[in-house]
């Protein structure tokens, strides 16, 4: 484990491995030199320069969304289906204890002063909705950043921390959606979506920011296929027209 627990992390990288419809369940995370995997359940340590995988967790609850803080000093993970909250341990599985806030899928700002996950709730329809939130490293000062009757998933900040990328859909059952993005500060509003995908795929989810903040990538298309697509941000989009 000391490898995993080497050096600092300068830009987290999603790897994102899709294997059917049951992809929506699993998360890798790549940390130096290697992974923190959620798989069937429980975290998992796999080391990217060969030896045996270490089991991080081991109890009668489900645990996924593992996110590496940006220090590479702690894990911030997800426990319990019906009614998820957020978890941390240290990366070698020792620690593990509350974070003492309600949620699931943890994203961590760049620096680790903040971190945005999503809340679950259920509108006037029934139907099965969530939100964004904000907290500090310690997890108070919650803010809510989306609002209204949407799914909004997979929280992702942009490297310099301005922007935020995530899934919105229709609340359960509907689901399928697309990739949205927001300039943080401006909380409920700058909703846009980025450029319009290929006709033939109706639904984009899991978006991960490159390293340099220019491009970012996300799974799509019904099927659940293993694909992965680069969409350019404005930003890039500009640079190109000047050059």
């Amino acid at each position: 484990m000391s490898r995993l627990a080497h050096g600092a992390v300068l830009a987290l990288l999603i790897a994102i491995a899709v294997s059917g419809a049951a992809s929506a369940a699993a998360s890798d995370v790549q940390v130096p030199e290697g992974l923190v995997v959620a798989r069937e359940g429980d975290l998992f340590a796999v080391s990217l320069t060969g030896g045996e995988e270490v089991r991080l967790t081991a109890t009668h609850a489900w645990e996924s969304s593992p996110a590496v803080s940006p220090d590479a000093s702690t894990i911030l993970y997800e426990r319990g289906l019906k009614s998820p909250s957020l978890w941390t341990m240290a990366l070698d599985g020792s620690g593990q204890s509350p974070f003492g806030v309600a949620g699931a899928q943890p994203a961590w700002a760049p620096g680790g002063q903040a971190i945005y996950s999503i809340r679950f709730f259920f509108n006037d329809d029934g139907k099965s909705c969530a939100n964004i939130w904000r907290t500090n490293a310690a997890g108070r000062a919650a803010r809510r950043v989306t609002r209204g009757d949407a799914l909004d998933q997979s929280p992702a900040v942009s490297p310099n921390g301005r922007l935020l990328a995530y899934q919105t859909g229709e609340c359960e059952p509907a689901v399928p959606g697309d990739i949205a993005r927001m300039t943080l500060g401006n909380p409920f509003r700058g909703r846009g979506g980025f450029s319009k995908l290929p006709d033939d795929l109706d639904g984009s989810f899991e978006p991960a920011w490159a390293p340099d903040g220019l491009r970012i990538a996300f799974n799509t298309g019904r099927d659940y296929a293993s694909r992965l697509y680069g969409q350019a941000t404005r930003r890039s989009s500009a640079r190109r027209k000047r050059t």
